[in-house]
């Protein structure tokens, strides 16, 4: 291929600033409950623009361990108490998750992500995206997230869509019909794009989503990410079709239907089986 996908990838990964933020995170515990640790890229359909690493956490961490993953505090002390502990994975529950996202060269971009049940004065505070659904009657507990690049601060907001009439007008939005199999939808919104995430729990499913979108880039990653035993999951799409998302998992047990498959499936280390991602 002309395109050395394994140089590119190999160098974000390899990122110093990558390496510790992994490093820190392979140091929490996380008992006996839930944890997803998995990669993702963002790409167009001749390069790969981001790799991302996520660390999905179930239990509340210390101030001394939160100050080595999440830059600026100001917003997360706010309503990272909001944020309650579980040790169940669900459609509701998902953890809550520490990100450091790179690009081949410039500043790394640090993010948290986590779920709660909304109130109104957390729209009013936090935000709510305007749109034709009014993401403020929701079924699944939405999210906040901020991203970190350098002195740059981005605001994203988070929805979790499973009702039919939702992922209808998702659908068309992204002109993506796939919206209406998935079993729920990641939307996100912030003031300079718009991304939704097919949550499906199928691994059928997915396969047979992966066959069908026709960018021979997008086929090469999950060949060589493949070749680490990770399969891709949750495709994500970018509003305007040209920036896609694929995240990663190496899950401990294959199974038609990973995410039920417990107690094995209940921890998913998938940094564990790519060498690159395990600094010494």
């Amino acid at each position: 291929m002309s395109y050395d996908l394994e140089r590119v990838v190999m160098g974000m990964w390899q990122r110093p600033e990558l390496q510790d933020y992994v490093r820190r995170c392979r140091a929490l515990d996380p008992g006996d409950g839930p944890m997803n640790n998995f990669v993702g890229f963002n790409l167009t359909k001749d390069r790969i623009l981001t790799a991302k690493v996520n660390h999905h956490h179930f239990r509340r961490l210390d101030d001394r361990t939160l100050d080595g993953l999440v830059p600026v505090r100001t917003v997360f002390d706010t309503v990272y108490p909001k944020w309650q502990p579980n040790t169940v994975r669900s459609s509701k529950e998902t953890g809550a998750a520490f990100v450091i996202k790179v690009a081949p060269t410039g500043p790394p971009t640090y993010q948290f992500h986590f779920r709660f049940p909304f109130q109104a004065e957390d729209f009013q505070r936090l935000g709510l995206a305007p749109h034709t659904i009014d993401l403020s009657n929701y079924s699944l507990n939405p999210g906040i997230s901020f991203e970190y690049t350098g002195s740059e601060v981005l605001r994203k907001l988070y929805y979790y869509l499973n009702r039919p009439e939702e992922k209808d007008i998702i659908a068309k939005q992204f002109d993506e019909p796939w919206c209406r199999r998935a079993d729920m939808l990641e939307y996100t919104q912030t003031d300079k794009a718009r991304k939704v995430i097919l949550w499906m729990y199928e691994s059928a499913a997915c396969q047979e989503y992966f066959s069908q979108v026709d960018w021979p880039l997008l086929s090469d990653l999950i060949a060589y990410m493949r070749g680490f035993g990770c399969e891709p999951t949750f495709p994500g799409i970018y509003e305007g079709g040209q920036v896609r998302a694929v995240y990663f998992f190496k899950f401990p047990v294959a199974d038609p239907s990973p995410w039920e498959r417990l107690p094995e499936n209940l921890q998913i280390r998938t940094w564990d089986a790519i060498p690159a991602l395990n600094p010494q």
